[in-house]
């Protein structure tokens, strides 16, 4: 009981807090194309140990090889921006679950973890950066 007054006196702080901010006359919101320092920089940051989405391509395999293929990989995800598009392979995920508990014994002891290719990762963070950019600008 308490923690459902809880959310509720969040929730209208929170919807009070949008309500007070300027509307924007700003409407629109459009990708930049993305450098080949911004494609490589997400390549290094790969962590070496998370598991391989449906492409099974372990990202410790593409660290390697980030110098050589930054820069076709940056003309790919820059036709997707231009497209406004995000190929359809990038968004097939592997599930897997993980126990919620030490021993599960019911399927809801368990949570599901969608597991990407690794190409889809470094183009959503891309992407979520100039988002945070243009988000943040508005707060402003």
């Amino acid at each position: 009981r308490t923690l459902g007054y809880t959310n509720s006196v969040s929730n209208n702080d929170l919807y009070a807090y949008i309500d007070s901010l300027p509307i924007s006359t700003e409407q629109s919101f459009s990708l930049n194309k993305v450098s080949q320092a911004e494609v490589l920089k997400e390549l290094h940051n790969l962590r070496n140990d998370s598991s391989t989405g449906p492409d099974q391509i372990p990202s410790k395999y593409i660290k390697p090889v980030a110098d050589i293929i930054a820069a076709p990989l940056t003309h790919i995800m820059n036709s997707c921006i231009d497209a406004n598009s995000f190929p359809s392979a990038w968004k097939i995920s592997r599930i897997s679950p993980i126990p919620k508990t030490e021993t599960p014994k019911t399927h809801d002891d368990f949570r599901p973890i969608a597991i990407l290719p690794v190409l889809s990762k470094i183009y959503e963070r891309l992407v979520l950066k100039q988002h945070a950019v243009a988000f943040y600008r508005q707060l402003s």
